[in-house]
């Protein structure tokens, strides 16, 4: 490997990393307490678009990430041990999602993944969704077998992580294609229609979601948070097929 290409590569996998670390950072800031999960984490659709766009060669940068966000979520002095092992599975969970939604999408869809078609909508819908159960699975079960979980919190948590890696799936991932998806004359028209109606709908939620959450009981927070987000990805399938 050149010099220039080494540094080319070290530049993007520092650039993925940080930018699933930032969009988990605010998964954190959208939590409900005490559930052991997020409702909504953006970083899952980061993580999904960044492998459509580029394959193999972000790998390493969302690893990178994902160990990152999660020993920021996870860690404890008196258990670094589990901590640690904790935000390894979550990395490893990260790549095989993304990397599994990735390949069935370009499957099922055109490549590459230009979302054009109503039924390219509706197999990204599908696909995404299923797709998050593997984080969701992962991540609850190593908690579990770590004692970082109760059991009595499992069914809610696994809950919980599923729904908001879907959310984030079906949210950012076309944003991220909209940002740097080829080819770039389809994406770009698509900036005024899609993009900016979507931004503009994250935005208002998130907004509210904090200014209901210090006033209202927790449950409404949450609640305005996923219907919000769901509302948010529903229409950009709808203005994109």
């Amino acid at each position: 490997m050149t010099m220039p290409r080494f540094f080319k590569s070290t530049a993007q996998t520092v650039g993925i990393a940080a930018a699933y670390y930032a969009f988990g950072y605010l998964g954190l800031k959208l939590g409900v307490p005490p559930i052991s999960a997020s409702a909504v984490w953006p970083a899952a659709g980061i993580a999904l678009g960044a492998v459509l766009l580029w394959e193999k060669r972000v790998l390493p940068g969302l690893w990178l990430g994902a160990i990152l966000i999660n020993l920021h979520w996870w860690y404890q002095a008196d258990h670094p041990a589990r901590s640690i092992l904790l935000a390894l599975t979550a990395g490893v969970a990260v790549l095989l999602q993304a990397q599994a939604g990735a390949g069935l999408l370009r499957r099922k869809t055109d490549t590459p993944c230009t979302l054009a078609t109503g039924e390219d909508m509706l197999w990204f819908l599908l696909i995404g969704g299923a797709s998050s159960l593997i984080s969701a699975a992962l991540c609850i079960l190593m908690m579990k077998c770590t004692g970082t979980l109760k059991s009595a919190d499992v069914v809610t948590s696994g809950l919980t992580w599923w729904v908001g890696d879907a959310i984030g799936t079906f949210t950012l991932t076309p944003l991220m294609l909209i940002a740097f998806g080829r080819p770039r004359a389809l994406w770009r028209s698509r900036v005024l229609p899609v993009g900016l109606p979507m931004m503009a709908c994250m935005v208002f939620v998130v907004i509210f979601f904090f200014l209901a959450r210090d006033s209202q009981p927790i449950l409404i927070g949450w609640i305005i948070l996923v219907n919000g987000f769901m509302l948010t990805s529903l229409l950009g399938a709808f203005l994109l097929a």
